[in-house]
């Protein structure tokens, strides 16, 4: 992701997914379940990484919802500049079922990022939000739209990948230094949050002490014993 920043053929990036139904499942739940504690820094500080990234980006960075995205699926999509999800698949004969995205750590007995939620109540208000992280609800994309989680609701996959490259085109057609400086008056709150070495060690050995509890893992045993329930039927 990086290169591409720097890259002079690149001019704008989309974030869309080649998984049919799913944009981002979120994180490998396989690193939390019963964790190597000597692998969840490097696997945490990817994703701190992933997130400072993303909202420093040089290039407009397009989110193309084309499946739910519940987790960091959702935080993915909170990092770009855009957000176009679709409503839900186009062969409705195959699968028929609507997109939903939202941070529902909670259902899997863990709590979203810290540095994640001032950007979750800037998009949905404080209010909203607070609920939606406590319930852990994952709204549909018209909802969701009607929220202000996401920007436009296209019909599809095809349609929302168009979408997003209309916006990536508009993002472009304004003086690109001003636009970054805009956006980081907004953004500095999120940033900064794991500005230093010393903040970003400090978050990840809290997320540590949360996955290594006992009542955690018992939570995510039974998370991931659902997901396998219903993949049986």
């Amino acid at each position: 992701m990086l290169w591409l920043g720097s890259n002079e053929e690149t001019k704008a990036v989309v974030i869309s997914s080649a998984i049919p139904t799913v944009y981002s499942a979120g994180l490998d739940l396989a690193e939390v379940h019963n964790p190597n504690p000597e692998r969840i820094p490097g696997f945490w500080q990817s994703f701190q990484e992933m997130w400072l990234i993303f909202n420093s980006f040089p290039k407009p960075i397009i989110a193309a919802i084309t499946g739910s995205a519940p987790a960091a699926g959702c935080i993915i999509a909170m990092g770009c500049d855009y957000r176009v999800m679709a409503r839900g698949p186009k062969d409705t004969t195959k699968i028929n079922r609507l997109y939903h995205i939202g941070l529902n750590e909670t259902k899997l007995g863990l709590v979203a990022p810290p540095w994640t939620v001032p950007a979750y109540c800037h998009l949905l208000g404080s209010r909203q939000a607070e609920r939606m992280l406590q319930l852990g609800e994952t709204p549909l994309a018209d909802d969701a739209h009607k929220l202000g989680l996401i920007d436009e609701v296209a019909p599809d996959e095809e349609r929302t990948i168009e979408a997003a490259y209309k916006q990536a085109e508009r993002f472009l057609s304004v003086p690109q230094k001003p636009r970054l400086m805009s956006r980081e008056l907004v953004r500095r709150e999120y940033l900064q949050m794991l500005a230093s070495d010393k903040d970003r060690k400090r978050d990840t050995d809290a997320f540590m002490k949360m996955v290594l509890n006992p009542e955690v893992q018992h939570n995510v045993e039974r998370y991931l014993e659902r997901l396998k329930s219903r993949s049986r039927k």
